[in-house]
């Protein structure tokens, strides 16, 4: 399931372009349709699927939401998820951060490829941590707009 917000700004909106789980045998599970829970965001989501113990699914989503050129998103997991993987796109005259809400534990790693925008946990995520994403134009800082 993706659920994304739509800040209503002129001329640009929000989309989910992808939503889809493949199970441990390869079938695939796609989305149908976006639906609008609310007057302010979008949601999609496939058909539930049970995955055995020690069983695996890919769960694979593709999303736009138009928001401001100095913000942040947060998105949370809501099952258990092993080896986590973010790609970024973002245009080239803005600069991010990218957390995935908790450091590595023991025997954890985070794989980060700042030339592919690509950011790997080996390790496991589970229902509550937030992965934070922030941006700002290049060259921006706390003088430059205006307070100290």
């Amino acid at each position: 399931m993706v659920s994304i917000d739509d800040w209503g700004i002129p001329g640009h909106s929000s989309s989910i372009e992808e939503c889809k789980i493949v199970n441990s045998v390869g079938e695939v599970k796609n989305f149908r349709a976006v639906t609008y829970p609310n007057v302010y965001g979008m949601k999609a989501e496939t058909e539930k699927i049970l995955v055995p113990p020690n069983g695996t699914a890919i769960l694979i989503s593709k999303q736009s939401e138009i928001k401001y050129r100095n913000d942040h998103a947060i998105g949370v997991y809501l099952s258990p998820t092993k080896d986590p993987m973010m790609r970024i796109t973002m245009p080239d005259d803005l600069e991010y951060d990218f957390e995935f809400g908790r450091p590595p534990g023991p025997g954890e790693t985070i794989d980060r490829s700042p030339q592919t925008h690509r950011y790997q946990l080996k390790g496991y995520i589970f229902r509550q941590p937030k992965l934070k994403l922030r941006w700002w134009p290049k060259g921006w800082s706390v003088n430059q707009s205006g307070r100290n």
